[in-house]
């Protein structure tokens, strides 16, 4: 699969598991087969959330599952990179273990079969101005032929990465948030409170009566677990399901 099918099928794929799945395997095609996707936490802008949504990895579920017990998050200086609120791409080898704060775990990660690796920072949900995920597509090959295939493709790699989280965010933070998607008419309702319509507006826009209006408001409010009408449409606007202005 050549760099252009990989981005049409990413781009086109319709689900976040799907497009994950095209992006994954894309790139295995290419020889990059190390791939980790994750955000930080929010919260206090100091965790990055390494299992579970809205995380994703194709290495290990062990290596996973042993990186978040030992909380390697705190001092990996991939993590660290994101967390100084850097956007510059970064490639690592982690045979250069002098280069890691925590040499123990550069060494370990390279047990679990990721050689070399480039971090793409990504924005927030909003276009933030700081950084709030990450993803390093990296490869099992040999450390020379990873860092070769890595560097050939810098271009596109930084691209796709852009194109797969912009398709993804709302959703996966919808996931973590536990909250229920909204049908077309909920999201339609929102949209329209987002502009400033009141319901007697929206009612006319869509053709329904204004007890449907405030019926398919309420039932956006729940699924959102929002307490007003301006909470559901700022939750509706950050999962994505609906556009922001």
């Amino acid at each position: 699969m050549d760099t252009a099918a990989i981005f049409h099928s990413v781009a086109t794929a319709a689900t976040p598991n799907a497009k994950w799945l095209a992006f994954t395997q894309g790139l295995a095609g290419l020889g990059l087969d190390q791939i980790n996707y994750a955000f930080l936490d929010f919260a206090t802008y100091g965790r990055m959330e390494a299992r579970g949504d809205p995380a994703m990895s194709t290495m290990s579920r062990e290596w996973i599952e042993h990186y978040t017990e030992q909380a390697y998050d705190i001092d990996d200086d991939i993590v660290a990179h994101v967390r100084a609120g850097r956007f510059d791409p970064r490639l690592y080898r982690t045979s250069r273990t002098q280069h890691f704060t925590n040499p123990t775990m550069a060494h370990e990660a390279k047990d679990a079969g990721l050689n070399v690796g480039l971090l793409v920072p990504l924005p927030g949900p909003w276009g933030d101005a700081l950084p709030a995920a990450g993803i390093v597509m990296g490869s099992s090959l040999r450390e020379s032929e990873g860092e070769r295939l890595t560097i050939a493709h810098a271009g596109t790699l930084i691209g796709l990465a852009h194109v797969l989280h912009h398709g993804m965010t709302g959703e996966l933070l919808r996931l973590r948030a536990g909250a229920a998607p909204l049908s077309p008419r909920e999201r339609d309702c929102l949209q329209f409170t987002a502009q400033g319509l009141r319901v007697a507006q929206i009612a006319d826009r869509l053709h329904l009566a204004d007890v449907t209006v405030n019926l398919y408001l309420k039932n956006a409010r729940q699924k959102l677990s929002a307490r007003s009408l301006p909470e559901a449409v700022a939750k509706a606007m950050l999962f994505q399901q609906i556009e922001i202005g």
